[in-house]
């Protein structure tokens, strides 16, 4: 009767941890946060799990710019700043590789690229002449991955197609070291004149990068230009994350109440598995997507209105490779007064989020934290002020119960 008993007990533990695991999602939970005066602006995070920003001095020096890098554990790893104007530095658009070194990119019409070491050190200058790629630095995209590769994608024809739609044809080129062309390849397409070019570049290593343009998707090999495979999507491809395991992406139709797509494919391009996001307010825009080596990350803005101003919310969701959610996030605010936040993905399942909160006619303040899913179940209250709870090594109160159960079994 005694052994009945504990069975019995220990199948309404597991039974209510199920259904614990089941249906709460763990929310993250701060681990720390920094508050500094002015607008910081973030860069990315390194393998070491680094995160970089910048932002401009306390004396409001524009002649230079000011870069602060934070461990995992908050610590500020150097505070240090470039004789580079801070109105410049601003206008470039920056990007970092998995070693921590920076690349500031001017496309204005020639293309300039100056690369740092993750100290800040200056490595080199590039200069490639618009003349070189048939079009002009505006209108081309520079894409620098993960593995430090260059990516140009600079349309060359665009011509009026009909009364709806122009036609449009793109070279992508692999740049070297030195500024140098590797191979070209060409794509064509036909877009609205308002429409945007959806177009995206990812690698994880030296063999194969990723190329996405409208709705298709590009295996390549990186040495010598050759495609590999392609597959067609439903909609325009909004932003691929790949790794050694497999690809990310994310599709969308853009119109309001449109939901985005999450596909995850195997690196041979067959799909493993899909989630599909819906809109709370009005019109979903993917801010970024970051894949680690267990995890994919996904940062989502929903706005209603015209996509642009009202009520609104950053998102984000965090889920294993085998599609299982890990987390999810919501942070609420009126975008009229802007509370934006920029979140990147460590290689521990753990994000930094970058906040920068603005009241018209008031100053501007800037949050960094550092949020994880390794708590205890608890309510906490942060300096921003929106609560989160967490759910615990649920899995492995499960397996114990599960193992204890077992035992009880045998022993009756």
């Amino acid at each position: 009767m005694k052994g009945k008993f504990v069975v019995i007990f220990y199948f309404l533990i597991c039974f209510n941890v199920l259904i614990l695991a089941q249906f709460v999602s763990a929310d993250l939970v701060q681990d720390w946060q920094v508050e500094q005066n002015g607008e910081v602006k973030s860069i990315g995070v390194d393998n070491e799990n680094n995160l970089l920003l910048y932002y401009l001095g306390a004396d409001d020096d524009l002649s230079k710019t000011w870069l602060i890098k934070y461990s995992i554990s908050g610590e500020v790893v150097y505070n240090d700043s470039l004789d580079f104007g801070y109105g410049y530095f601003l206008y470039t658009k920056k990007w970092m590789d998995d070693e921590g070194k920076l690349y500031l990119v001017d496309s204005f019409e020639d293309i300039y690229i100056f690369i740092y070491d993750n100290t800040l050190t200056p490595l080199k200058y590039l200069f490639i002449n618009e003349s070189d790629f048939e079009g002009t630095g505006a209108l081309c995209n520079v894409f620098i991955t993960n593995v430090g590769n260059i990516y140009l994608r600079a349309s060359y024809y665009t011509y009026v197609y009909n009364s709806t739609h122009f036609e449009k044809k793109d070279h992508l080129f692999k740049i070297d070291s030195e500024g140098n062309f590797i191979w070209t390849l060409n794509f064509h397409t036909y877009i609205k004149p308002s429409a945007r070019l959806d177009n995206c570049v990812s690698e994880y290593d030296q063999d194969y990068c990723y190329f996405s343009y409208q709705n298709k998707l590009y295996k390549i090999k990186s040495s010598n230009g050759k495609i590999v495979w392609e597959k067609e999507f439903l909609q325009n491809i909004k932003g691929i994350a790949a790794s050694i395991n497999g690809i990310a992406v994310v599709s969308g139709e853009g119109s309001k109440y449109a939901p985005l797509t999450l596909q995850y494919l195997s690196t041979k391009g067959a799909q493993q598995w899909s989630k599909t996001i819906n809109s709370d307010y009005g019109y979903l825009n993917l801010k970024k997507i970051d894949i680690k080596e267990y995890s994919i990350c996904l940062s989502v803005s929903d706005l209603g209105d015209d996509g642009e101003h009202g009520e609104g919310a950053d998102r984000l969701f965090i889920y294993n490779l085998d599609g299982e959610e890990l987390g999810n996030q919501k942070w609420e605010y009126w975008s009229y007064f802007w509370d934006r936040k920029h979140i990147h993905l460590t290689n521990n399942n753990s994000v930094f989020v970058h906040n920068i909160d603005y009241l018209a006619g008031l100053d501007t303040f800037t949050y960094i934290a550092h949020f994880s899913f390794e708590n205890n179940m608890t309510t906490i209250t942060p300096a921003n002020g929106f609560s989160m709870k967490l759910v615990m090594y649920v899995i492995i109160v499960v397996s114990i119960a599960k193992q204890n159960f077992r035992k009880q079994l045998k022993k009756s």
